[in-house]
């Protein structure tokens, strides 16, 4: 699924569709800080479905957006405040995407029934899109100091399933995180996680790093030249779409 740095970008190119009704200027913060938040489980460890609302086997994308409601519908009228109002907007783009990742990039083109090449290869490639996409965000999010957008305390943000001292922890993690810039030895990491103790998956980002332009025409070449364009202009669109269904 996307990175962090995605998710921040995804959530400030959201608030210009939404406009002032839904994020104003002094909680644009909120938003963007909300749109990381699903992924406080990579500090928590706590399960993927507390969080996300879905697992990863989900059909549908908004899946994550009604189980939310469903579970915890005290956070609509919630929503009438305007920090809590721009956080559940961040936090919703992050579910489309993640969702909208799984079921419209990675099942058709990378999952076992689908991939046409190695499943190390697969994973490799799958990982190397996700990257694309954040060198992209790293620089519009310098561009526009993002980081320094997102707000100094968290006392606004009432959640029934992630506690106060968490998202503090958390915002200290995300700012580590994401100031950190752009590197495909990112990579590496992501490989190692999935494929421990192959030494294949190095020499394979070895390679693949060693011109990562003409690598990413090849996977290009094997699905849709233009997917990532149209992945970052759905996720916006269905993103503002599932924000106006629930939250008025």
């Amino acid at each position: 699924m996307p990175n962090l740095p995605f998710h921040i970008a995804t959530a400030y190119r959201m608030s210009d569709l939404l406009g002032e009704e839904y994020i104003q200027n002094d909680t644009l913060g909120y938003c963007l800080f909300g749109s990381t938040v699903p992924d406080i489980r990579a500090m928590t460890k706590k399960p993927r479905g507390q969080t996300h609302f879905t697992e990863l086997t989900v059909n549908e994308v908004g899946t994550g957006a009604a189980n939310m409601f469903a579970m915890y519908p005290e956070l609509l009228p919630q929503s009438d405040e305007p920090a809590m109002r721009a956080f559940l907007c961040g936090y919703l783009s992050h579910l489309i995407c993640d969702e909208t990742w799984i079921t419209k990039m990675y099942r058709p083109h990378f999952s076992e029934e689908n991939r046409k090449c190695s499943a190390m290869e697969s994973n490799l490639w799958d990982r190397a899109l996700q990257l694309q996409l954040d060198s992209e965000a790293v620089d519009l999010i310098g561009k526009y100091q993002l980081l320094s957008r997102l707000p100094k305390h968290v006392n606004d943000i009432n959640l029934g399933f992630v506690s106060e001292k968490e998202l503090t922890e958390w915002q200290t993690w995300v700012m580590g995180l994401t100031s950190r810039g752009f590197s495909w030895d990112r990579l590496y990491n992501a490989m190692r996680r999935m494929h421990r103790d192959e030494p294949e998956a190095e020499i394979l980002v070895d390679n693949f790093i060693m011109d990562p332009e003409s690598n990413l025409n090849v996977i290009h070449d094997y699905i849709e030249t233009d997917i990532l364009s149209w992945y970052v202009e759905n996720t916006v669109l269905r993103s503002v779409e599932t924000i106006k269904r629930y939250i008025n």
